[in-house]
């Protein structure tokens, strides 16, 4: 059982280290992204990977390592455990070539690889060539890695030790099925892990970095593209929009005040004294629409606070069956509220009472 144990660990690092690897490429290949961030975000942020990496490589090859495990001669010699390396190593190089192309697909579609994008297989069969020789150097680096993970040595076991004892070979089991359990959810936090997870620094891309291309795909499986609406054509729409770009506030106030936002949950305009005649529930909220601009048109956006940030700080309505952060669309590039103080020179935070992690 330990001889087993160990090849199977030693097939899991391996692949710890080639996600490691894959990592770095990514890294220096969109290098200008990352010039400016501290090395201590860095060092969090390929931490923080690893925990998408070991929950993706456990998804992926969950079924070779509970095989692996049985210590019997039929499953680690013979034309069985032949098939079973080749089938191993041909998956997990399919999934090592697409977490390459990321690094050069993230300028194009703003987000980690999904099933959406195989979609357009054909088309990308049929450039394949073009494909290769313009990115010949990728392709390299790709090929090289895949190389040395089909190259790493990693001995099958020859000698076996049965466990004899029934209760100690149900809690041998037990442990690995727990293990396996845990690592595909990715720890013990509230809920399970998600690309929403990796997004947790104030640099976008940072998040980019964290995740890795097999545990997006794997994700993204069992959800469903969202068709495409056209309401109007974009001629119509350009009649529509107001393009008045004279500067109105420009240089309205001498220096820049700090902007809060207030989230409350379930509280509509007929609870707000400012709409109602001064007959309401929020003393302290219609003294400031008193001192400030209210807006009667207020709509809701959401039916759960799931839904409601994305709503407020990004201008993601919930136009989506799924909620925006659980759908396959919460790892695109989205301008935030954020963001656009950030590139004014604000500072921001969030607060909100419930544990980390719930709003995911």
């Amino acid at each position: 059982m330990k001889n087993t144990l160990r090849f199977v660990m030693a097939r899991f690092l391996s692949l710890v280290f080639i996600y490691f690897l894959i990592r770095v490429f990514y890294q220096v290949y969109n290098h200008a992204s990352f010039e400016s961030v501290p090395l201590g975000d860095l060092f969090a942020v390929y931490l923080s990977g690893t925990r998408f990496d070991i929950s993706a490589i456990l998804k992926l090859n969950a079924i070779f390592f509970v095989i692996w495990l049985i210590p019997h001669p039929a499953i680690h010699s013979g034309l069985f455990a032949k098939i079973l390396n080749v089938l191993f190593l041909s998956l997990n190089i399919v999934f090592i070539f697409a977490g390459a192309a990321d690094a050069e697909l993230i300028h194009f579609s703003g987000q980690r690889l999904t099933l959406n994008y195989f979609a357009i297989a054909g088309d990308i069969e049929n450039q394949i060539g073009q494909l290769i020789q313009y990115y010949w150097l990728p392709t390299l680096i790709t090929c090289t890695i895949a190389a040395l993970f089909v190259w790493i040595p990693v001995k099958s076991p020859t000698e076996f030790q049965p466990i004899n004892s029934s209760p100690l070979r149900l809690l041998t089991l037990f442990l690995f099925t727990f293990f396996i359990a845990l690592g595909v959810r990715g720890g013990f936090q509230n809920k399970p892990l998600r690309p929403a997870h990796a997004f947790t620094y104030s640099n976008a891309e940072l998040g980019q970095l964290a995740l890795n291309s097999t545990f997006t795909i794997l994700q993204s499986s069992g959800k469903k593209a969202q068709n495409k609406i056209s309401f109007m054509p974009e001629s119509e729409v350009e009649k529509h929009l107001i393009r008045d770009r004279t500067p109105h506030f420009k240089n309205f106030w001498p220096k820049k005040q700090n902007v809060v936002i207030i989230i409350v949950e379930s509280l509509a305009l007929e609870y707000m004294g400012a709409a109602n005649d001064g007959h309401g529930y929020t003393p302290f909220i219609d003294s400031l629409a008193q001192k400030g601009v209210f807006f009667t048109n207020a709509f809701a956006n959401g039916r759960r606070s799931l839904e409601a940030v994305p709503s407020i700080l990004a201008s993601a309505p919930s136009l989506l069956n799924d909620p925006f952060l659980t759908s396959s669309y919460q790892g695109s590039k989205v301008i935030g509220l954020g963001q656009i103080l950030t590139s004014h020179g604000y500072t921001t935070s969030f607060f909100h009472g419930a544990v980390n992690g719930s709003m995911f």
